[in-house]
């Protein structure tokens, strides 16, 4: 699912679709857009795959900038337990 909404008060437009097969979908900018595809390609060309939820809602919060990327590692280690 793909559409765009163009907002009111001229800010840019919002597409709202799946981030991820596993995750729900979410409202993203076009900006976080292609800034979680760059992580997804740059995981991918690496073998990896970022499919747990959390950290992939971690990784869109970052995109969004809602969260410093250092909070996120932060957040990360304590999801993960490393």
């Amino acid at each position: 699912m793909s559409d765009k909404t163009d907002a009111a008060d001229g800010t840019a437009a919002v597409q709202r679709l799946p981030s991820h097969p596993d995750s729900e979908t979410t409202n993203l900018s076009a900006d976080a857009i292609e800034h979680v595809a760059f992580a997804d390609a740059a995981l991918a060309l690496a073998g990896h795959e970022l499919s747990d939820p959390v950290l992939r809602a971690l990784l869109e919060q970052v995109a969004r900038g809602k969260l410093s990327g250092d909070a996120a590692v932060s957040e990360m280690r304590r999801n993960v337990g490393s």
